[in-house]
């Protein structure tokens, strides 16, 4: 009984990925920011990100795929200088809620796990976060997506080797946010 729902579940497992559409996408950002109080130095911050993914259309409506995000930060404080690096590996999940069109409303479920350093100390997180996607086709083949990372349900922990842990735990819409570009990802997919 056991190997017959085995080899069922094997087998329509495989004929989703025989079926599936893969598709290959990202985004890169880069950002600068520069403060001058009218007391004190100014600060100069810049950023690079780089997120390529790879996944698989299993029908028009669900999509599983993996990101990679690489980040680097500079700040410079009055001549102080701090670097630092990061890097995340997420597994995802896309569920389409609505579509009129070409537009289209995605559910993201995003499990991840990643790591970085800031001035010699190092970091790992895990997490699990769902957030809302846009999707907008372009053509069959090229569609541009928007990442609405300020509307979101997610939990983290970071923990700072020999430092601290944090755990955090987010719920809702956070209106703050809603004007800073990095908490928007725009970026594409190219379907094969």
């Amino acid at each position: 009984m056991k190997k017959t729902i085995l080899i069922m579940l094997v087998s329509v497992l495989c004929t989703g990925f025989v079926n599936a559409q893969v598709y290959l996408g990202g985004s890169l950002g880069f950002g600068t920011e520069t403060e001058k109080p009218e007391v004190g130095d100014k600060t100069k911050t810049t950023s690079f990100s780089f997120a390529p993914e790879i996944g698989f259309g299993l029908n028009s409506n669900f999509e599983l795929g993996i990101a990679l995000a690489l980040t680097n930060l500079k700040t410079d404080f009055g001549g102080n200088e701090t670097k630092s690096n990061a890097w995340r590996v997420a597994p995802y999940a896309r569920l389409s809620v609505i579509e009129f069109g070409n537009f289209s409303v995605w559910g993201q479920a995003n499990l991840f796990v990643g790591g970085g350093e800031q001035n010699s100390q190092k970091a790992t997180s895990f997490g699990l976060n769902i957030q809302p996607v846009l999707k907008y086709n372009l053509s069959d083949h090229f569609s541009l997506l928007a990442n609405l990372n300020f509307l979101n349900l997610g939990f983290s922990q970071t923990k700072i080797k020999d430092v601290s842990t944090t755990t955090s735990f987010d719920l809702g819409v956070d209106s703050y946010n809603v004007v800073t570009l990095g908490d928007i990802a725009v970026g594409f997919i190219y379907k094969f």
